[in-house]
This record gives C-alpha cells, sequence and structure tokens, in this order.
C-alpha cells in the first residue's frame, strides 16, 4: 500500500466508494503478506532453495504489470 493509492481510490470513485474500496484493497494485500513468507519456506523445505519461489513472485509480477496496465478510469454515469 502506497502513500498515494488512497488519493488515487478518491479520485477514481468518489467519497461515496473510497472505504469499500480501500478495504477491498487492504485485503487483497493482506493475504499474500500472510501466506507468502509461509510458503516460501515450504518450498524452501520441499526444493532446498528459493528459486521456485522466485518463479512464482516473478509470474505473480508479471500479472499485476497486465492488470495495471489493462485498467482504466471509470466512466461517470448520470444519476436520475
Amino acid at each position: 500500500m502506497g502513500a498515494l493509492t488512497p488519493l488515487v481510490i478518491f479520485d477514481m470513485f468518489g467519497l461515496n466508494q473510497s472505504g469499500s474500496i480501500t478495504g477491498l484493497t487492504h485485503t487483497v494485500i493482506i493475504i499474500p503478506m500472510l501466506t507468502g513468507p509461509i510458503m516460501a519456506g515450504l518450498i524452501f523445505d520441499l526444493t532446498d532453495g528459493y528459486n521456485l519461489m522466485f518463479a512464482i513472485t516473478f509470474g505473480l509480477l508479471i500479472v499485476s504489470i497486465l492488470n495495471f496496465l489493462m485498467a482504466r478510469v471509470p466512466t461517470q454515469t448520470p444519476r436520475s
């Protein structure tokens, strides 16, 4: 979670939705933070090295970059 993330969320989605979206982004970030070290330890125990973990991390980085490049600013629809 960077320092600009809440600002970007507010700018893209407005004040009404910023709390819900911030909670969702925190959940998405916390899950890998909790499972990553355990997974790295298990992979090290099974393979005697971290090469597989680095490959998984690199693959997830590529997926993240592609998702970032495909993201678009949501369009505002007029409310009636």
